[in-house]
């Protein structure tokens, strides 16, 4: 199955760090996505910041497109790369608790494709819309001690 992701950056690391205090993994969470077919495009969506550039470079590491915004809205724009890539995908994966997305997993659904949605504790609005969903759990995590294989945010 071919299919694009789409992954809201601070809404995972704020959800994240809310509910176990620690920090993404995003070398286990992009492998994750593959489980379910070929990925012709992962897109991140971050926020410009100079401490951010080594995390930066990792995700364009694992083949992560990044798209800079000046600030934490990505709806608009996640939105509109869905629309772009839709004709050519049998899939979307979202990565994100936004319930704003909603309407974005209805319009992948009215186009007949399947809608995955990953987030941490993912509210009833987005189980109810997604074909399917997978709560994050701690395994998505980056280790306490720094060993040398995580990758976080």
């Amino acid at each position: 199955m071919r299919l694009a992701a789409f992954i809201d950056v601070n809404n995972l690391f704020c959800c994240c760090l809310r509910k176990f205090q620690r920090k993404v993994d995003y070398k286990k969470l992009v492998g994750s996505f593959r489980e379910h077919g070929e990925l012709l495009r992962v897109t991140a969506y971050n926020q410009p910041n100079d401490k951010a550039l080594g995390f930066n470079r990792i995700l364009t590491d694992l083949g992560v497109q990044l798209k800079m915004l000046p600030n934490f809205n990505v709806n608009i724009p996640l939105t509109l790369d869905v629309v772009r890539v839709i004709d050519s995908v049998e899939g979307v994966i979202i990565a994100s608790n936004d319930l704003n997305l909603v309407p974005c997993i209805e319009y992948i659904k009215e186009r007949g494709k399947l809608c995955l949605v990953y987030g941490f504790r993912l509210q009833t609005g987005t189980k109810n819309v997604a074909d399917k969903w997978y709560e994050l759990k701690e395994d998505s995590l980056r280790e306490e001690i720094e060993n040398g294989n995580a990758i976080t945010a």
